[in-house]
């Protein structure tokens, strides 16, 4: 409880003064209460102030804390705040109990708390236990939905009292039901709406029949369901009501529908908020919905949809003003923006380039005028020198190309590198242009030119005699392409998906008629499902398969087209690129087909830290579109996942559990360490 005693104008504050025993220094209250001198302080600051004391008090396994607070009017017209604190008895929640409890197993209520006794040293050092007053508020309402969905309609749970217990040498908190009352069923259903839909429309709406037992949930989703059907004709500001009528006497509640449509109104103007650096067009462009359109429900869903997804902006709400009974309506459109441009520099270690300094350049809402920000367009540049790799790339985007739903993506890249293989290196750089259009809301195609070139060096001369002649020879290679890919994205989110599935494509025909000197087919598809079986725990499948196809003039494949696995992105028990058909000394030569799968679980820890444990499992066909070669190998492990903003960090450790025959590289039940940083899609 935190009172207030004395009322007085909100005068700048000279002191915070305390009184009682506290779990902490002063200097620490002070900076908990967050009223720095010379603040005003009114009456809602300092309950604010004597709020954030006691949570802290109690966080610290001290339930019954209380805090009160008084504002000492000085005679200079200045003020001091007094934070009187009974910080109680120190203790941990021990034991719940239910008194009243009939009809429900405690066991079954218990599972629907927040605060319960919560034992070991894992739970003590994250602070958990601790006794809040929003989380007994919370659980209050989750108890009384425990008996509305078993159709105790008119039971009721009471204030929650906690009380120490000398024989648990802890707390216990007990919760009393009030009234359980009888099971209600359903009775009479009827409406009061107009425009309705066919009987069967109308049945799947309702979604409740008389005679069932009671659930004021799936009453409030008809409801619900009601205003959705009205929306979708048109009708913005649809209300519908479910009036209760209730006969104790035979436990029967008989329910109305009463539904308002209201007019079906036009959009008069949209009012745009929030944006200091992105143009009004920018976001006017992902607005479907244009002033003189009647309302569509699923075109303001949209514009959500589109505007959330851009990269300039943390928070957007598309909200309709207007009335049931008004002929037009504002749509407001209020975002908040974040920071799109970003400088990172660091040293990292990875299994492709080893040590390395990194530094990368990128902005996410560029303008090619002055102030050369809010257009939307994206760019990036970043360079990598390691010690075994040095990588530079740079890339530009518009997603929006002439404000149509076209988008532009160039991409251009250089690499050096002595990580390719065991006994070759490879420089290689390139330049893709692509242009892309959405096919509905969940579908991209995508379409281009790509030029890429190749040199292999410093091939091993014990290696020649044992190579094919064409892989030998061919050690410059330079490749254009013409690409076509599609994805299809189902997910609740772009970033650490929980929910969905998606599913990619690409082929590339790399030919002598585009300007290169090979003719060779490139394809690729991979699928991820995601679960989320329990809350924040999430179950991944994911798999791709890839071939590569010589035609016409070519013969062979080169080395450095050729497919290979091992590494953070498939095979994570692998070294890089270390799994394909070997040569007859043991050595990877690639192959022309690959596929691959994991199962991943993962679970979180705290809120920044997660674990996941993993199978990895996958093979390399010397020969194009066959799937089997001499593996799969596979492999099991453990990841630790750091989830840094916009940048997580990821440690694992695998072990195969099945190699190659011959491989000089991997080992069974060697444990291999691997880093990466980034989100993989």
């Amino acid at each position: 409880m935190i009172a207030a005693t004395v009322a007085a104008a909100a005068e700048p504050l000279v002191e915070i003064r305390f009184e009682g025993a506290m779990p902490f220094s002063r200097a620490k209250a002070i900076e908990l209460a967050a009223v720095p001198v010379g603040t005003p302080l009114d009456d809602k600051t300092a309950d604010a102030a004597a709020a954030r004391i006691r949570d802290a008090c109690r966080r610290r396994h001290y339930p019954q804390a209380r805090v009160e607070w008084r504002r000492e009017p000085l005679r200079s017209g200045r003020q001091n705040l007094l934070l009187r604190i009974d910080r109680g008895r120190q203790g941990r929640l021990k034991e719940v109990r239910f008194s009243g409890r009939r009809a429900i197993g405690a066991a079954e209520l218990e599972r629907t708390l927040r605060v319960s006794p919560r034992p070991g040293l894992w739970s003590r050092w994250l602070g958990r236990g601790a006794v809040m007053d929003a989380d007994l508020a919370r659980d209050r309402n989750a108890l009384a939905a425990s008996y509305h969905q078993r159709g105790h309609a008119a039971a009721e749970v009471g204030e929650p009292v906690l009380e120490w217990v000398r024989a648990l040498n802890g707390f216990r908190l007990t919760w009393p039901i009030l009234n359980e009352g009888p099971v209600y069923r359903v009775g009479y259903i009827r409406l009061d709406a107009v425009d309705l839909p066919s009987e069967a429309a109308l049945r799947r709406i309702i979604g409740v029949n008389a005679g069932e037992r009671f659930e004021r949930r799936r009453v409030q989703e008809a409801v619900q369901r009601f205003e959705a059907y009205y929306h979708g004709r048109g009708h913005a500001f649809a209300s519908v009501v479910a009036q209760e009528e209730w006969n104790d006497s035979q436990a029967r509640i008989d329910l109305l529908f009463k539904a308002t449509p209201g007019t079906r109104p036009v959009l008069r103007r949209i009012l745009i908020s929030g944006n200091t650096n992105t143009a009004d067009r920018i976001i006017l462009r992902e607005i479907p919905l244009k002033p003189g359109q009647r309302f569509d429900a699923d075109a303001v869903q949209e514009a959500l949809a589109r505007l959330s997804s851009l990269p300039m902006f943390s928070r957007v709400a598309v909200n309709c003003r207007g009335a049931a009974d008004l002929p037009a309506f504002d749509l407001a459109v209020e975002v908040v923006e974040r920071r799109t441009g970003r400088v990172e520099v660091g040293v990292v270690y990875g299994e492709s380039e080893g040590a390395a300094f990194q530094l990368n350049v990128i902005e996410k809402s560029l303008s090619l005028a002055p102030p050369f920000r809010g257009e939307a367009l994206q760019a990036n540049l970043g360079l990598t020198l390691g010690s075994e790799a040095i990588r530079g790339d740079a890339g530009f985007s518009n997603p929006r190309l002439f404000d149509s739903r076209w988008s532009l993506d160039i991409q251009g890249s250089y690499e050096d590198s002595e990580t390719i293989s065991d006994y070759f290196d490879q420089r290689t750089y390139g330049v893709n242009l692509l242009v892309s259009h959405p096919l509905g809301r969940h579908h991209m195609l995508s379409t281009g030119y790509a030029v890429a070139g190749y040199e292999v060096y410093n091939l091993e001369e014990a290696a020649a005699p044992l190579l094919q002649p064409s892989l030998v020879t061919n050690q410059e290679l330079f490749v254009t392409s013409w690409i076509l890919a599609w994805s299809m994205d189902y997910t609740d989110r772009v970033i650490r998906p929980t929910r969905g599935v998606r599913l990619r494509g690409s082929v590339s025909l790399g030919s002598q008629a585009l300007g290169g000197d090979t003719d060779v087919v490139q394809t690729e598809a991979g699928a991820s499902l995601f679960l989320s079986p329990f809350f924040r725990h999430v179950l991944s499948l994911r798999g791709g398969v890839k071939s590569v196809d010589p035609y016409g003039d070519t013969d062979e494949v080169a080395l450095p087209l050729r497919d290979y696995l091992g590494g953070s992105r498939d095979l994570r028990g692998f070294e890089y690129h270390s799994v394909s058909p070997l040569d007859e000394a043991g050595r990877p030569m690639g192959g022309q087909s690959a596929w691959w799968a994991t199962a991943e679980y993962r679970v979180p820890l705290i809120r920044w830290l997660d674990l996941a444990v993993y199978y990895d499992v996958g093979d390399v066909s010397l020969e194009s579109y066959a799937y089997s070669g001499e593996g799969p190998v596979s492999n099991w492990g453990i990841g630790v996942l750091i989830q840094a903003e916009e940048f997580p960090v990821r440690f694992d450790v695998a072990t195969p559990i099945k190699t190659l025959e011959g491989d000089r590289q991997n080992e069974k039940g060697k444990p291999h360490f691997s880093f990466s940083a980034g989100y993989r899609f």
